[in-house]
């Protein structure tokens, strides 16, 4: 696994072992940066669902402010700390370990730019997450929600007050960026 752009790109870092943590693969991540910009400058971002914490490092790479990631397992959450150590960016990350299938567990400090939702896939909490983030004051206004689920997921083109922007499909993938505010 290895960061694919920005003051990092071609680096190694640790890779999960097992099933038990799916990180997106360097194709995925070089759309999800093509479709978002390759310069973060400034930009706070909340990496939910994090695993490996790979796109959250990705977006330090290309210059974000800052990242908060949030997982519900242990050994995700060492695996974050081990490749933010490997990649220099602790000091620009803050760790939470937090169930977020629960409600009250998004309690966070802080607006994001840009949210990353890649949960386990084929168990609507892609769905269940984007529901509930707007009225939990997460959001800048504009801020950029990217979601990932499988193929067989499907959600709607407005939730709450965010708006479908794309849809892509790539293999067993869909990728949803929604735009959350008003509309221009």
């Amino acid at each position: 696994m290895r960061i694919t752009g920005g003051s990092r790109k071609g680096l190694v870092l640790e890779s999960p072992k097992g099933r038990g943590i799916r990180p997106s693969s360097d194709y995925i991540r070089q759309v999800i940066f093509n479709i978002i910009g390759h310069d973060l400058s400034n930009k706070k971002v909340l990496d939910l669902f994090s695993g490996t914490g790979i796109l959250g490092i990705e977006a330090l790479s290309r210059g974000a402010e800052q990242v908060c990631f949030v997982d519900n397992s242990s050994n995700a959450l060492k695996l974050v700390i081990k490749n933010l150590q490997i990649a220099g960016f602790k000091n620009k990350a803050h760790v939470v370990k937090r169930d977020l299938t629960k409600k009250n567990s998004f309690r966070l400090k802080g607006k994001f730019d840009i949210v990353f939702v890649d949960p386990p896939y084929d168990k609507s909490l892609l769905k269940k997450t984007l529901e509930i983030m707007p009225v939990l004051m997460l959001l800048q206004d504009n801020a950029i929600i990217i979601g990932r689920s499988s193929k067989r997921e499907s959600l709607s083109s407005y939730v709450n007050q965010m708006r479908l922007l794309d849809m892509r499909k790539y293999g067993d993938t869909r990728l949803w960026i929604y735009k959350f505010g008003r509309e221009e």
